[in-house]
C-alpha cells in the first residue's frame, strides 16, 4: 500500500505530479484489505481499523462512541507501529494517541492486534481505573474480531460549528470541489465544480494552480477566481482562494469566498467492490450512511426494488411501550440506484450512500 505525498484521494489526477512515498506495509502480516471492521449484534459498526495510510501511517483505530446522548460520535486513535512489538502473527500495540497528540496508552493494560488470516482479532485488557463516562464512550475489555472491508478517503473543510463546507474528489482526470451554499434557507444545498488538471500550472513541487473551473451544468467559472491553488501541507491539502469579488452574486453563504481552506483528510468505511450493490447491500450501508451523518444506527432496513430498477430503503427501529406495546419509529426513506445514488424521500436532499 502507497501513501501519496499530495493527497491519497487524488492518486489517479495527481499521480504525475507527485512521487509516492511508502508507509508501514500491513501487509507483511498477511492483510488483504485497508480496513477491518468489528460490529455490534444489531450489524451497527463499532470499531474498525484503517491500514490505508490516507491518515497515518500506522494503524488507525476508529470507535463509535456516545455519551448522555442518543447520538453516536466517532473518536480516532493512532496505534504506534513504531514502538509495537511483533511477537508471531501479533503486534503489541505499547503506544496510543489521539489525533491531536495526547497519550492515552496509560488507558489499557494491553492491547494487541492478531493477524488471522482473513481477518484481524483486537485484543484489548483496559486498566479500569481509567474509565470515564459510562460503557459507551470507552473502548472496554474484549476481544473483538475484525473482517475485511473497503476505504475511501476525501479531503473535507469543516467550518468552526463543525458542519461540512466543502470537500474534494477526483473524476477521470479531474478534481471535483463539492460546495455546501445556503441562499436565504436554513437547509444547505450542493453544488459541484470541476478543477481543470489538465490546464492547471506546477508553482513548485507541492501546489497546483488551477487555471479552468466549470460548474456542473458545464458553465465556465473561471473568471470568479483571481486565482486558485492547492497545495500539500503535512498530509491535509490547503485551498488558497483569490475571488473576484465583481462576480459574486447572492450572499457570502453561496459563494466560494477569497481565503485559506484547509482540507483534512478523513477515511470512511466503504463496500470492498463498486458496485452494483444488492438490496440487501443498500440495505446494510444505508444503516451505516445513517449512522455517519445522523450520529443513529438504525436496527432495520427494508428494501423494495422497483419498477424503474431504483431501491427504496426505509431505515426503522421496532419501539416498545412497557414491554407490551410496539409501534415504528422512522428513521428514514431513501430511494437510490444500484449505485447508492438517490434521493432522501423525507427531506427532498440527494443522497449519496458512499462518497
Amino acid at each position: 500500500m502507497k501513501k501519496i505525498l499530495f493527497a491519497l484521494c487524488l492518486i489517479l489526477v495527481l499521480s504525475t505530479l507527485f512521487s509516492p512515498l511508502a508507509c508501514a506495509d500491513p501487509g507483511a502480516f498477511g492483510l488483504s484489505a485497508d480496513a477491518y471492521v468489528y460490529c455490534l449484534e444489531n450489524g451497527m459498526p463499532k470499531y474498525w481499523l484503517d491500514f490505508s495510510g490516507a491518515i497515518s501511517d500506522a494503524p488507525v483505530l476508529h470507535a463509535y462512541f456516545r455519551s448522555g446522548d442518543p447520538s453516536f460520535y466517532e473518536s480516532v486513535f493512532i496505534l504506534d507501529t513504531a514502538t509495537a512489538e511483533c511477537s508471531g502473527n501479533s503486534l503489541v500495540i505499547r503506544r496510543v494517541t489521539d489525533l491531536r497528540g495526547y497519550d492515552c496508552s496509560g488507558w489499557f493494560r494491553s492491547l494487541t492486534l492478531r493477524f488471522e488470516g482473513d481477518h484481524v482479532t483486537m485484543l484489548v485488557d483496559r486498566d479500569e481505573r481509567t474509565l470515564a463516562g459510562g460503557e459507551e464512550d470507552n473502548i472496554l475489555s474484549g476481544s473483538y474480531p475484525m473482517f475485511p472491508m473497503g476505504v475511501d478517503c476525501v479531503y473535507e473543510y469543516r467550518l468552526l460549528s463543525g458542519a461540512l463546507k466543502y470537500w474534494l474528489e477526483t473524476e477521470q482526470n479531474d478534481i471535483l470541489l463539492h460546495a455546501m451554499f445556503v441562499s436565504g434557507d436554513p437547509i444547505p444545498y450542493e453544488e459541484v465544480f470541476t478543477l481543470d488538471t489538465r490546464t492547471a500550472e506546477r508553482p513548485d513541487a507541492y501546489s497546483i494552480a488551477i487555471r479552468n473551473v466549470y460548474h456542473s451544468t458545464g458553465a465556465d467559472v473561471s473568471y470568479w477566481f483571481r486565482s486558485l491553488t492547492l497545495s500539500e501541507v503535512q498530509g491535509a491539502i490547503l485551498m488558497n482562494v483569490k475571488r473576484d469579488e465583481s462576480t459574486l452574486a447572492g450572499g457570502a453563504g453561496d459563494n466560494i469566498l477569497t481565503g485559506v481552506y484547509l482540507f483534512e483528510p478523513t477515511t470512511y468505511l466503504c463496500p470492498a467492490h463498486k458496485g452494483p450493490f444488492t438490496a440487501a447491500e443498500l440495505g446494510r450501508w444505508a444503516q451505516i450512511y445513517c449512522l455517519r451523518n445522523e450520529g443513529y444506527f438504525p436496527p432495520e432496513a427494508d428494501v423494495e426494488r422497483n419498477a424503474d430498477g431504483s431501491f427504496t430503503i426505509h431505515l426503522y427501529e421496532i419501539v416498545s411501550v412497557d414491554g407490551f406495546e410496539s409501534h415504528t419509529a422512522t428513521a428514514a426513506w431513501y430511494t437510490v440506484d444500484a449505485y447508492g445514488c438517490g434521493t432522501d424521500d423525507i427531506f427532498g436532499t440527494e443522497v449519496r450512500l458512499f462518497r
